[in-house]
C-alpha cells in the first residue's frame, strides 16, 4: 500500500471527538450603582455552555473593606444562588454592616479563577478578559454603614399657653 492509502485507512479507522469545557464568557449584575446595608447583590457568571454547579460554590469578590480590614487575602465571597444546569450561574452577596467599596470587583488573578468550589472538570475557570468582567462594565459602590445621629437640636421658639375651656 502507498502512504496515501495508509493515511486514508487511518482516517477512516480513527475518529477523534474533541470536547471543550465551558468557559466563562462574562459577568453581569442587576445591582444598582450604589448598594446599602442589607441590599442583596446578585451576580451572574455566564458560561459558553451549560454547566453543573454544586451549592457550595462561591464567587470571589474583592475591593470590599469592612472597617479597617478587608476579607482574607483581600477576598470576600458571594454565595451560590442558583442556575446549575444552565449557562448562567448566579451568586448573591448581602451588604454587611461596615462594608465599603468604591468599585466592587470579581477576583481575577491568573491561575486562580474567580469561582471556588467548582473543579476544572466542570469548566475552565481561569482569568476573564477584562472587557467581560464585572468591574469593566459596572461601577457598584457599597456603603454598609448605618446612619448615626450625632446631635439633636430642639428649638424653644414655640409659644405655649393655656387653653380656655369656656
Amino acid at each position: 500500500k502507498t502512504n496515501v492509502e495508509r493515511i486514508r485507512e487511518l482516517k477512516e479507522t480513527y475518529q477523534f471527538v474533541l470536547s471543550t469545557l465551558p468557559t466563562i464568557s462574562s459577568v453581569t449584575t442587576t445591582a444598582g450603582s450604589k448598594c446599602k446595608l442589607g441590599d442583596t447583590i446578585y451576580i451572574s457568571v455566564l458560561f459558553t455552555k451549560s454547566i453543573t454547579s454544586n451549592t457550595g460554590a462561591k464567587l470571589k469578590l474583592k475591593g470590599i473593606k469592612n472597617g479597617s480590614t478587608i476579607g482574607v487575602d483581600d477576598v470576600v465571597y458571594a454565595d451560590y444562588s442558583g442556575g446549575s444546569g444552565s449557562t448562567s450561574i448566579t451568586f448573591k452577596y448581602v451588604v454587611h454592616e461596615g462594608d465599603e467599596s468604591d468599585k466592587l470587583e470579581v477576583y481575577n488573578e491568573s491561575g486562580k479563577g474567580p469561582i471556588e468550589g467548582m473543579t476544572s472538570a466542570n469548566a475552565h475557570l481561569d482569568v476573564l478578559a477584562d472587557a467581560n468582567n464585572l468591574q469593566e462594565n459596572y461601577t457598584i459602590a457599597i456603603d454598609g454603614k448605618s446612619p448615626k445621629v450625632d446631635t439633636i437640636t430642639i428649638t424653644t421658639d414655640a409659644v405655649f399657653g393655656n387653653i380656655n375651656d369656656d
